[in-house]
């Protein structure tokens, strides 16, 4: 390995102190002419594992076009080898008992989205992902590999939902990109969704407002010590 690019010279305390010597070319960072990596970059509009972003979407589009759930006989849900072994491949998957389980359950997140149409950070509360009905409807869902969608990963996560009706229609989505994605990135509507899903009902509204508002400003703002100090109040 060679010494760290010129740039971090007397402020390499991380390559002194943590990693040792390493080759850093800042130029592909990004520079004038040269798109910014950061644009490559995803922002998870759920509060699930990246595997189940897609599911998420593709279940909402699915539930929507069903109408009613009690039609549904069974689901598939087809998603990657990597989606497939760390979100559909265990039992306990299928009746979760802690949060963790159940943030990263494709089954369940799934379910919980066709039911609601959205992830929250309310949806992992115990009496909501041990709600009988998720649990008996949780049932009716098989999760499998499809090397098609594996051989598609890089940007994508794709996964497919398909509903089978009681009378045997099939009502399917497959999606490549959640909101959030670098090839689908989320507007200000979507963030402002995912920050007030997420903060839930442990601020008053007001609060909430005043708070996005001065982030989406934050370029401008010139207390900041101020701003972190609201953001940890007690809730």
């Amino acid at each position: 390995m060679t010494d760290p690019s010129p740039i971090f010279e007397g402020r390499s305390g991380f390559f002194k102190q943590v990693s040792g010597p390493a080759n850093v070319d800042v130029d592909s960072f990004g520079r004038r002419g040269v798109p910014f990596r950061i644009h490559q970059c995803s922002l998870k509009a759920y509060p699930a594992v990246i595997y189940t972003q897609t599911a998420i979407v593709a279940g909402i589009e699915v539930a929507r076009q069903v109408r009613s759930l009690d039609r549904i006989s069974a689901i598939e849900i087809a998603t990657t080898r990597r989606g497939f072994e760390r979100t559909g491949s265990e039992p306990e998957k299928w009746s979760p008992q802690t949060r963790e389980t159940a943030d990263h359950s494709l089954p369940y997140i799934t379910a919980r989205a066709m039911f609601d149409g959205d992830i929250t950070n309310e949806s992992f509360a115990l009496h909501i992902y041990r709600d009988p009905r998720i649990l008996a409807f949780m049932q009716k869902i098989k999760v499998s590999e499809d090397p098609v969608l594996t051989a598609r990963v890089g940007g994508a996560v794709p996964t497919r939902v398909t509903a089978i009706l009681l009378d045997g229609q099939r009502i399917s989505r497959e999606i490549n990109y959640a909101p959030g994605f670098a090839a689908q990135p989320m507007n200000k509507d979507e963030v402002e969704r995912k920050f007030r899903g997420n903060v839930g009902k442990r601020w008053e509204k007001d609060r909430t407002d005043r708070i996005l508002q001065t982030l989406w400003a934050l370029d401008r703002a010139d207390d900041l010590p101020s701003l972190l100090g609201e953001l940890a109040l007690p809730t």
